[in-house]
């Protein structure tokens, strides 16, 4: 998750508070009141030349929210009393909720943060998004009113149904998971104390709910009951994914399955280290004398490959290494390395695209078989494909890499893929956008599978993408750090290779239509 380890500058900041005012439809007559509101304490500690941070706007945000709120749901939800419109305020205003709303503005890539707060991964915290989302709100009431306030507002909210059914859920967690189980005919579920830390007076407990033997979820609490209260829920989230499309004797009538491709189904790190060393050599002939890595390069790529998004990425890794970068530096620096790099050898964006889309296509046209024998299938993945397209199951590949790569990788691999359902860097289109644009055929389920936790983390926050199932790849690309976070998120399902392969084979074929 590269960018949750800086602060943007320069004009990469001006295009992206342009997308947070485009998204929120709504632009600032007053700049300085909107980078206020970006502005955490932690930063002002650190630069004095600010326009001071965003407490006092989170404050007037937290109070203008709730006005905003209680109008809604008072329109809205006609017959409620008035606890029930209390607890259905208080759910549309909580951390967790705001955290959402700021991500889907894309307040989250602008936040201007002190260095610790970037290294701690502050920028993904709920509590930090949160108050900055009230304080984004206050800005706008300033600047705009409390009409505009409003209009960005209400489009974030979920569906009150929903909410409805959360707040079940939160009042009796372990009932409604029980409910739900036996609905289902899938048994009880049963609770089991993993670990009890800290001091007598002041334990921790942690709980997982079992499912004949299969865990479903994980809590914590400072008593046994408060943990399986967390678990509960944790395990009704999950569990509640997979019956509405998930992993339980799924037809193909209306299937969607969204795949990334490195990293999910193809392992092309030798590949992209060569290509990467390639253009490298073709920059900095004397920093780069030998026209291929070696072995020991090679592997050196293969540890900062969670660092890359796109392939021209690779060029910019490969320098770093070569300047003996440290590893930390990837981790909480990355953008201004890029940047930095780009500005040196007078390069741009398109320009290193078009360099390394060059050397893969002259490597190709030159020695196909080689570049191919550069680029693995992760096993059992060729033969599951397989089984799952002729189930008669929607399958995409949405991917970074050129589309006319990733076709001729599937030949190798004895795939045959239909071209028109590769989606990649030519369509110029986010993945997020690529969703929704399935979900609005009204599939009976989509599935997302991807290894990089900042997409899947994307897809989450988007109210309108809550029907979208997601699995994280833990045989790709990610980090340790990467994969714990993926496991306690309730909204998404860790897979392991051995499951992903097994679910594409065992997707029974569509029927046909009466």
């Amino acid at each position: 998750m590269k960018s949750a380890f800086f602060n943007l500058k320069g004009d990469e900041l001006d295009e992206a508070l342009e997308k947070v005012q485009e998204t929120a439809g709504y632009h600032f007559l007053d700049g300085s009141l909107f980078m206020q509101a970006l502005t955490h304490p932690s930063y002002t500690a650190e630069c004095m030349e600010t326009p001071g941070d965003n407490q006092r706007l989170e404050f007037l945000g937290d109070a203008v929210l709730e006005v905003i709120l209680s109008s809604f749901l008072y329109e809205n939800l006609p017959k409620a009393q008035e606890g029930l419109l209390t607890r259905t305020r208080s759910f549309l205003a909580n951390e967790e909720a705001t955290a959402n709303y700021a991500r889907h503005l894309g307040l989250d890539k602008v936040l201007l943060l002190g260095k610790g707060e970037c290294a701690s991964n502050g920028r993904n915290r709920n509590s930090l998004l949160g108050d900055a989302f009230e304080a984004f709100l206050g800005a706008v009431y300033l600047d705009g009113g409390f009409e505009a306030a409003k209009s960005i507002c209400i489009p974030l909210l979920p569906d009150l149904e929903y909410v409805s059914d959360m707040l079940v859920l939160e009042e009796n967690p372990k009932g409604s998971l029980q409910i739900l189980t036996q609905g289902q005919h899938l048994g009880r579920p049963k609770y089991e104390i993993i670990t009890v830390q800290g001091p007598v007076h002041q334990p921790l407990y942690e709980v997982r709910v079992l499912l004949h033997d299969r865990e479903l979820g994980r809590g914590s609490g400072t008593n046994s009951k408060l943990a399986e209260r967390e678990a509960a829920k944790a395990a009704y989230y999950k569990l509640k994914k997979e019956l509405e499309g998930g992993f339980f004797s799924e037809s193909a009538n209306g299937v969607v399955l969204a795949l990334d491709f490195d990293g999910v189904i193809c392992d092309s790190v030798r590949e992209t280290a060569v290509s990467g060393w390639k253009a490298a050599h073709a920059l900095w002939k004397e920093d780069f004398p030998e026209p291929l890595p070696t072995e020991e390069q090679i592997a050196a790529f293969r540890k900062v490959r969670p660092f890359l998004e796109t392939g021209y990425h690779s060029i910019l890794l490969t320098r770093m290494i070569k300047e003996g970068i440290p590893f930390a530096e990837f981790q909480n620096n990355l953008q201004a390395h890029f940047k930095r790099i780009m500005e040196q050898c007078g390069q741009d964006k398109q320009s290193l695209i078009s360099l390394f889309g060059g050397i893969r296509d002259a490597w190709i046209q030159e020695d196909m078989e080689d570049w191919l024998g550069h680029n693995g299938i992760y096993p059992g993945v060729a033969e599951a494909l397989d089984c799952v397209l002729q189930t008669g199951c929607k399958v995409l590949i949405m991917t970074t890499k050129q589309e006319r790569f990733v076709s001729a990788q599937l030949q190798h691999f004895g795939v045959n893929f239909p071209i028109e359902n590769i989606w990649g860097l030519e369509r110029k289109r986010k993945k997020e956008e690529l969703l929704a644009e399935q979900l609005k055929l009204n599939p009976s389920a989509i599935h997302f599978v991807e290894d990089r936790l900042e997409t899947l983390l994307r897809v989450e926050s988007e109210p309108f993408l809550e029907k979208v199932q997601l699995h994280y790849a833990e045989w790709g690309y990610g980090t340790e750090e990467n994969l714990s976070v993926a496991a306690n998120d309730p909204h998404s399902e860790v897979l392991s290779l051995g499951k992903f392969c097994s679910w594409l084979k065992n997707i029974a074929p569509a029927k046909a239509e009466e």
